[in-house]
């Protein structure tokens, strides 16, 4: 049996996984939240287990710094604002990569399993040192449909997924036409939003105390006595004012920028030649982690602008779930540089301009998903799922507007588009590999998804047609 990292699957149902995985490979080290797992919240917040700081390892760390430190940097971002520091930072990244280095040359590490595109910052680490030591890597990606899974050798070939070999009978999923797709991570919006512009202690209380018109040695005075009796850190308090100024700024700025809802829907009903540009809730994986440069969606809108003539208009509109966080005055001022962008209220409903754009542009997100289902044109700027997927078209640097123009004008069936759906769905596994997504499966059992997921991965691991880059 080959000698196996296995990173991810958590909780009870993870550690089910894993425990089938173990019947058919040898597990020398699990990184998880289980008992008798490495503790891979520590490693994600950068708490690194100490490792040799080997020749080898010193020699190669420069150009492994050079290539790999601002996409680890980008993920890292994720933890929040306040989290560290750029020093601080590279020296996590040199601890991380001694780490992972030590690991795979001393266990002698045939394959690394991933439950997720690696995307948090150490397991990006962990992948790009086993591609340079050559070991395989394989990894999982739920989809949204029930009790289905992707996977991939590689995150490059993610949404290509030619190294994965058609071998699953996904039959069960019946593709119907229209735009409207129920998409769980979009559930509760407006309960999530409330939850994260809940103050605690000390938000409340300055909430309070702000309103009071008297001078600043009496406020100065009763936050002192906070301070002093513990229940108020004069660190945290500062960074959650800030943050509380950033939100309040953001939320004007959204407003500022908004496009008149006359405007908009005159725009809807009257021109041919209208763009759709959804923006992705950040910092997450569907662009820092299969984004690739366009992780920058302003330098994703850019070049969308440099595409098309001036008589196309481009609707922008905000993810739902977004805050502050990456929205800064800059954001705003580079955005209005921009010419012929409207903003749109994030509150405005997508399907509406789906149905009336001649094209979606997404990075990787689910509008461009919805688009394509229903008859509509999708151009992606990342590794998007869906991008086999007829009426869909992946961005190259030499897209000229003649190419983009003939993929306007080209008429797809519909039943063009579920052959080539039912091609991708031959090539996803069977089974649920991040528990969000149990709820969707009728009747869904740990123990018999367990083995659902551990066969598709050792059907996968196992084919001599599957291509290991």
């Amino acid at each position: 049996m080959e000698n196996t990292i296995v990173w991810g699957f958590c909780g009870s149902d993870g550690r089910e996984i894993v425990n089938e995985l173990r019947a058919s490979l040898n597990v020398t080290d699990w990184f998880s939240d289980q008992e008798g797992s490495a503790e891979i919240w520590s490693l994600l917040q950068g708490k690194i287990p100490s490792a040799k700081c080997n020749v080898d390892a010193v020699q190669s760390f420069g150009d492994f710094y050079q290539k790999h430190f601002q996409t680890y940097s980008v993920m890292i971002i994720r933890r929040g604002l306040n989290f560290s520091n750029f020093h601080e930072l590279t020296n996590e990244f040199a601890l991380t990569y001694y780490y992972f280095y030590e690991l795979l040359r001393g266990k002698n590490i045939k394959l690394v399993i991933f439950s997720n595109i690696p995307h948090e910052g150490a397991e990006y680490v962990l992948y790009q040192l086993a591609r340079i030591f050559e070991i395989k890597t394989l990894m999982c990606y739920q989809n949204i449909f029930p009790n289905q899974f992707f996977l991939t050798t590689s995150i490059g070939d993610f949404g290509c997924f030619q190294t994965i070999p058609p071998i699953f009978e996904n039959r069960d999923i019946v593709l119907e036409s229209g735009y409207t797709q129920k998409v769980i991570y979009m559930q509760d919006v407006e309960r999530q939003q409330a939850a994260q512009q809940k103050g605690g202690l000390a938000l409340r209380y300055f909430r309070i105390v702000s309103n009071v018109k008297k001078n600043g040695l009496l406020l100065a005075k009763i936050l002192n006595l906070f301070i002093k009796s513990g229940q108020l850190n004069a660190v945290s308090f500062a960074q959650k004012l800030a943050n509380r100024n950033r939100q309040a700024t953001y939320k004007k700025q959204n407003i500022q920028y908004a496009v008149d809802r006359k405007v908009l829907k005159q725009l809807l009903s009257t021109s041919k030649h209208l763009v759709y540009f959804p923006l992705h809730l950040q910092p997450e994986l569907t662009t820092s982690a299969i984004g690739g440069v366009f992780q920058d969606q302003l330098y994703a809108l850019e070049t969308l602008r440099a595409l098309f003539g001036e008589e196309w208009v481009i609707l922008v509109k905000e993810n739902p779930k977004q805050n502050y966080f990456q929205r800064d005055e800059l954001f705003f001022e580079r955005l209005a540089r921009i010419p012929g962008v409207y903003w749109v209220d994030k509150l405005f409903p997508s399907v509406e301009i789906i149905e009336k754009a001649a094209l979606t542009a997404t990075i990787t997100g689910t509008a461009g998903w919805e688009s394509i289902k229903g008859g509509g044109k999708c151009l992606v700027f990342g590794h998007a799922w869906y991008a086999t997927l007829a009426n869909c078209l992946t961005y190259h640097p030499k897209l000229s507007q003649s190419e983009l123009a003939d993929f306007l004008a080209k008429v797809t069936t519909f039943a063009e588009l579920s052959h080539s759906f039912d091609q991708l769905a031959r090539k996803a596994g069977v089974g649920v590999v991040d528990k969000e997504y149990n709820g969707l499966v009728s009747g869904y059992d740990a123990k018999s998804n367990a083995l659902n997921v551990a066969s598709s991965l050792m059907a996968v691991i196992n084919h001599p047609a599957t291509v290991w880059l």
